[in-house]
């Protein structure tokens, strides 16, 4: 049973949140979805234990309308929207933080850090998001970029007993000044690499094919094993700038294998956790095209409520021998959708009408789960990727909803 489109509109139409009963000490602009945003942080945590390797970063939700929370980075694949920030394990949200424009980070506990150093709201934020972790059992490292990464707020995750490693500024808080090189940058040979401690925290050069800047309280860059990993590198593109470094060390070959330090491998490795949760989610976003300000937030968390119920079956059918339980859950990404539908389906009509309950059961079971198809994901190809999605303002168009 398939829903119409005008029926569909008129329960959108009607589709409401009312604000809570016991208002929060101030008032903020996410006081209306705030009750359900914090019981789902509570499940999304209870429900797993993160890897060692974790990632912060940022989210954007599209937004277009008029709200002065709205954040605007141009050059992002989503330009205009509510700006997040996620702590994520492989796509798997973890917890999160909303931001705003005009407030700054919404629930930001700025008490939650005691230490003597001073860190920025910025930095309270992480640090907040990584307190949320089982660090009392386990031990995390958290990989972040340049924006978020600077020495007092490595040394306050150190301090509290936790990893972290990412790409830095030369203008953040404390940076070496030796490092510091103004406009002119020089010209190291490839492969190059050298570090300073400040604070108990790495802080390093790495010429690759441009200068990159690394800070680590994880890793360590001498010459011991496992520092260096051997790893054959595709040839850069030769400009005048670099062409004596790629010569030398690459010549007319297209390939070669290069002593790569293993921070820089880490960092490839774990930051994308975020990146594929934002994935994830485009490949079958039900976000639609709406003018509350507060709609967009609830289709982010419906999205990604079901992220992570995928990656939690995922887990749990890949590590189990029952037979019972349902192979597709870990196949891909449509067919635990289809079926999550349909366990909808007969869970709202067993309720309204247990008569015929059996019935559609036997009919849902007897129907087959279509192959999948799509080039860059199993089972479509996905929407809000091109230029006249984006000029529309619409992730993705759902064509049929369940009932």
């Amino acid at each position: 049973m398939y829903l119409s489109q005008n029926r569909f509109e008129q329960l959108k139409r009607y589709f409401h949140i009312s604000p809570p009963y016991q208002y929060l000490p101030r008032a903020q602009w996410y006081e209306k979805f705030q009750p359900l945003a914090s019981l789902l942080a509570t499940k999304y945590q209870s429900l797993l234990v993160p890897e060692s390797e974790v990632a912060v970063d940022e989210m954007m939700i599209q937004f277009t309308g008029r709200s002065v929370h709205t954040t605007l980075i141009r050059g992002k694949p989503i330009p205009q929207g509510y700006n997040v920030l996620a702590l994520c394990d492989h796509g798997y949200t973890y917890s999160f933080l909303f931001t705003s424009r005009a407030d700054s980070f919404a629930e930001l506990n700025s008490h939650l850090y005691s230490g003597p150093l001073k860190l920025s709201p910025t930095s309270c934020a992480v640090y907040q998001l990584a307190c949320t972790l089982p660090i009392n059992q386990f031990f995390f490292t958290i990989y972040m970029d340049n924006y978020f990464t600077n020495i007092l707020l490595l040394k306050a995750l150190r301090d509290r007993g936790i990893g972290a490693c990412g790409t830095s500024r030369p203008t953040s808080a404390e940076y070496p000044k030796e490092f510091k090189f103004g406009k002119k940058k020089p010209s190291f040979p490839l492969n190059t690499i050298s570090g300073v401690i400040q604070r108990d925290v790495l802080v390093c050069l790495w010429q690759d094919n441009n200068l990159v800047r690394f800070m680590s309280t994880v890793h360590t860059i001498t010459q011991r094993p496992g520092n260096y990993i051997e790893k054959r590198r595709r040839r850069p593109c030769i400009t005048n700038s670099n062409r004596q470094n790629i010569l030398r060390f690459f010549g007319d070959k297209p390939i070669a294998t290069l002593s790569t330090p293993k921070i820089a491998i880490d960092y490839n490795n774990h930051m994308n956790a975020v990146d594929l949760a934002d994935q994830y989610r485009s490949y079958y976003a039900t976000q639609l095209r709406v003018s509350r300000v507060w709609m967009p937030v609830f289709f982010w968390l419906l999205d990604t409520s079901v992220i992570n119920a995928w990656t939690l079956a995922k887990i749990s059918t890949a590590s189990s021998d029952d037979p019972s339980l349902p192979q597709s859950h870990h196949q891909n990404h449509r067919n635990f959708r289809i079926q999550l539908a349909h366990a909808l389906t007969f869970s709202g009509y067993q309720s309204l009408n247990p008569s015929r309950a059996v019935e559609l059961e036997a009919l849902v079971s007897a129907s087959p789960i279509p192959p999948a198809n799509g080039r860059h994901c199993p089972g479509t190809v996905p929407l809000g990727n091109t230029h006249l999605s984006r000029r529309r303002g619409i992730f993705s168009l759902s064509t049929y909803f369940y009932l």
